[in-house]
């Protein structure tokens, strides 16, 4: 029994990581939008850039092959600040 409610108390405390992500997600592509970016390049293969990948692809923005290396890297940080700050 204890197994089990350890089980569903992890289960529903990775929902809301897995929410707070997505909503950060949300934000940053819809300020990326509002500035002008139409294509975002991500490089890498962790849980937050799949969260990110898919609200692109949710909301149109599309992935881009051709990019200005350093403004990947400040989008990268800009992101995972805004991950560890909970902004």
């Amino acid at each position: 029994m204890v197994f089990t409610q350890h089980t569903v108390s992890y289960a529903g405390d990775s929902l809301k990581v897995y929410g707070n992500f997505r909503e950060k997600a949300k934000t940053l592509v819809m300020e990326l939008k509002q500035q002008g970016v139409q294509d975002l390049y991500l490089n890498g293969d962790d849980e937050i850039l799949n969260i990110l990948r898919l609200t692109c692809i949710e909301s149109s923005l599309q992935k881009s092959y051709n990019f200005d290396i350093q403004k990947g890297v400040d989008q990268y940080q800009k992101i995972m600040q805004s991950v560890v700050n909970g902004n």
